[in-house]
């Protein structure tokens, strides 16, 4: 079954195997004892984190015989009869000059997209060759594995994210050279958070930032490059755990004295528990430490798989990023600008900013605000929320770089107004006005925004947008007067561009208001079009803001709200009614008589404000008429009974019951 156990050999940095005529044997039996004990211990997939090989191309024939040893070893993985999926991820030693990625080929030749040719289980490869994904299968559920260059680029998040969402109900394990530190909790590897152009590098942080943390299909990120151990548990901004766990012995004695690491997984027991071993070392005869009794390589993590596999199979994830294709086609709907007061070479009031590569967000001398917005997100097309959808979490995800672009971050305002890319400053009359063109309370904060991307809760925006309200997007107004700057959808990158990211149920989404065949308002009225407060039958309320006698609210303060075919406002004759006001109750004499009202007309112009000559004597209850003969008209007894008071009694009893 799916909560069987399985394991996922990990072979760290095997660059003193390479290099070492008489180290290699250590290599050679380390895929050896895996194929060998496949069946026993459950190994469904193998992966090297990285380092191959120790002098990239440096050294006569490009230094073949290192690559010639290693791949000799991995061969005993490739060519055996059970086929085993496995993974050898580009280290820094394996580019032709250590750390230099400007040239890969012995990697490419050697370890490259060409060399799985026919393999079934290859799923991809990025356009560099140097990453690739596999899909591994455990009792016929499958998983997929991301095998990213050192430093991936953002061509390679980009490459990740599209498999990621071509899989959206796979579970997904990364393998990258370089992304954690040594220690419990480890930090990541940070190199200085800046990709300045679409094809910059990315550390650790930004790794997890950009790829791990918007997909919730990611659960486990390995690595090497650091001797030692590492890990890290994480909860991402989508309510998800993450583990990152780093391995690497390539400084213990003979290149590393063969030992590797297991990860078998017990879902059945909602854990992982990682263990150290080596074919080759002898304790009290091979030099170097013992590493299978170290507890910083053998420990057990706590992670419910079963749970994930079932919310991935059970919820919907999609992502809105301009120009990406995440499962639905190209999404190109973003729009987004800034506008500002500034003078010369800053924000000009009258300039609109719509292709812009960064957008400002400042409340210095000069103010700028930023505008986001992601259309047709809402409706009932693939790749859409449907109307009245609950959603269980949206983030949006920014990224910030380059100098000077860090700083106080901005509040989230949903925008009550239209606008565009062309919109500016003095187009809004002045910039956006909370109150008026947005909303007074902001739905999110960035808080201080530093250099990197992170991804920020708006669950709320996505929320109202679904539930009915226009959505017009964000405005982002300063915390404070050092200036922000982030990626807009103009931005060459895909992967630094804004990205929506929502996930809710999936299955129907449940009918709304306007459609349930539910009388919601008490009004004897029901769902689109039989009740007047609902604009259509995907309307989230049967009450309308319009309407006074069918909105919610006590508008002439007499403890009574709107019409309901019980208990209800007796001045409403109908929902359609402009307002709630009988004529006991509309601060009028409209008798010309002596008095105003049941109360002197207060409750329309307030306590002191009203008719000086008080309450119309008429006026018993706030739903009465102020002249006696209305009364006795409507009861169709005639003026001429006027003076037999039981009469008049009845008809008082008759008219004064609240209307239905």
């Amino acid at each position: 079954s799916a909560a069987d156990p399985f394991t996922v050999a990990l072979l760290p940095d095997t660059q003193h195997y390479s290099d070492s005529s008489i180290n290699i044997a250590n290599f050679q039996a380390q895929t050896q004892w895996i194929v060998d004990n496949q069946v026993a211990e459950g190994i469904v997939f193998s992966t090297l984190l990285g380092d191959v090989v120790e002098n990239g191309a440096l050294g006569p024939g490009a230094n073949q015989v290192e690559w010639d040893r290693a791949v000799g070893s991995l061969d005993t993985l490739h060519d055996h009869v059970s086929d085993p999926p496995y993974a050898a991820v580009i280290g820094n030693h394996d580019y032709d000059v250590k750390s230099d990625k400007s040239s890969a080929v012995q990697y490419i030749l050697n370890l490259g997209p060409a060399r799985y040719a026919g393999k079934s289980w290859l799923a991809g490869a990025a356009a560099n060759q140097l990453s690739m994904a596999q899909l591994f299968e455990v009792s016929g559920e499958p998983f997929l594995h991301l095998g990213l260059e050192w430093h991936p680029s953002d061509e390679a998040i980009e490459f990740a994210q599209g498999l990621i969402t071509a899989n959206p109900t796979v579970p997904v394990i990364v393998s990258t050279h370089e992304h954690l530190d040594r220690g419990n909790p480890a930090p990541r590897r940070f190199a200085n958070g800046d990709t300045p152009n679409s094809t910059g590098d990315n550390d650790g942080e930004q790794v997890y930032r950009k790829l791990v943390e918007p997909f919730p299909q990611v659960f486990l990120v390995l690595s090497g490059h650091q001797y030692g151990n590492g890990r890290l548990e994480s909860s991402t901004a989508l309510g998800r755990t993450v583990h990152e766990v780093m391995t690497d012995y390539q400084n213990d004695p003979n290149g590393g004295n063969g030992w590797l690491q297991l990860a078998r997984f017990r879902p059945q027991f909602a854990e992982i528990e990682f263990l150290t071993l080596s074919p080759s070392y002898v304790p009290g005869v091979t030099a170097g430490p013992d590493r299978s009794l170290d507890p910083d390589g053998n420990f057990t993590l706590a992670y419910d798989l079963e749970t994930l596999r079932d919310d991935l199979a059970t919820r919907v994830v999609l992502h809105y990023r301009q120009g990406q294709d995440n499962g639905f086609g190209t999404y190109t709907n973003a729009v987004d600008t800034h506008v500002g007061n500034g003078g010369t070479g800053i924000t000009l009031p009258g300039t609109s900013y719509g292709g812009e590569d960064n957008l400002r967000v400042d409340s210095n001398t000069d103010s700028e605000q930023g505008l986001v917005r992601f259309d047709n997100v809402v409706g009932t097309a693939p790749g859409q929320i449907a109307p009245g959808t609950p959603i269980q979490r949206a983030v949006l995800t920014l990224t910030t770089e380059g100098p000077a672009s860090e700083g106080d971050g901005a509040a989230l305002h949903r925008m009550l107004i239209a606008w565009d890319g062309s919109s500016t400053w003095n187009g809004l009359g002045g910039g956006v006005q909370l109150g008026a063109e947005a909303e007074s309370l902001a739905d999110a904060n960035t808080g201080f925004a530093s250099n990197g991307t992170r991804s920020y809760d708006v669950t709320t925006s996505v929320q109202a947008w679904v539930d009915g309200a226009a959505n017009h997007g964000w405005v982002l107004l300063a915390n404070g007067p050092d200036r922000w700057e982030f990626r807009s959808s103009e931005w060459a990158g895909t992967v630094e561009r804004p990205m929506l990211t929502v996930e809710y149920a999936s299955g129907p989404a449940p009918p709304s208001d306007c459609q349930d065949g539910i009388d919601n308002d008490g009004d004897g009225r029901t769902d689109f079009p039989g009740d007047p407060g609902c604009a259509n039958d995907g309307d989230s309320s049967e009450l309308d803001a319009n309407l006074a006698c069918d909105d919610g609210i006590d508008n002439d303060s007499d403890g009574l709200v709107d019409f309901r075919t019980t208990g209800g406002d007796p001045g409403c004759q109908q929902p359609a009614a402009p307002k709630e006001d009988p004529q006991c109750q509309d601060g009028f004499d409209n008798d010309g008589q002596t008095g105003t009202d049941f109360d002197g007309g207060e409750s329309i112009w307030g306590p002191g404000n009203g008719d000086p000559n008080g309450p119309d004597p008429q006026c018993l209850y706030p739903w009465s008429k102020e002249a006696q003969l209305v009364f006795i008209f409507t009861c169709g007894l005639g003026p001429e009974l006027a003076f037999v008071l039981p009469l008049i009694g009845l008809c008082r009893r008759r008219l004064l019951r609240p209307a239905n």
